[in-house]
């Protein structure tokens, strides 16, 4: 497949209700959709949007995956360090005001 039909098919993975037509992608077109991923860092998101599909391999299915968990984490240690240093400026008597991300949520 030309690289600009799978750059659509990545985005209809990413954005669409409707799941683009992936029956027709070899397993060459599954590494370079694989690798597009990876190169947008969108593995977490497709593997939330697509990890139970059936008719997804199973090495891209692994590869989402792990990249999910990576994300999670990553985010819940992002998460402990920006606690850690509210607290830190609370104790010196600053009122840290967070105006964006986890905390608002």
């Amino acid at each position: 497949m030309k690289p600009a039909a799978l750059r659509r098919v990545l985005l209809g993975l990413c954005g669409s209700q409707q799941v683009p037509e992936v029956g027709a992608l070899t397993p060459r077109d599954w590494e370079t959709l694989a690798a597009l991923a990876r190169l947008h860092r969108l593995g977490p998101q497709l593997h939330t949007r697509h990890g139970d599909a059936g008719w997804l391999p199973p090495a891209i299915a692994g590869e989402w995956r792990q990249a999910f968990r990576q994300a999670r984490f990553a985010a819940l240690a992002r998460d402990a360090d920006l606690a850690d240093c509210l607290n830190v400026l609370e104790r010196h008597g600053y009122r840290p005001l967070v105006l964006k991300g986890a905390f608002l949520a």
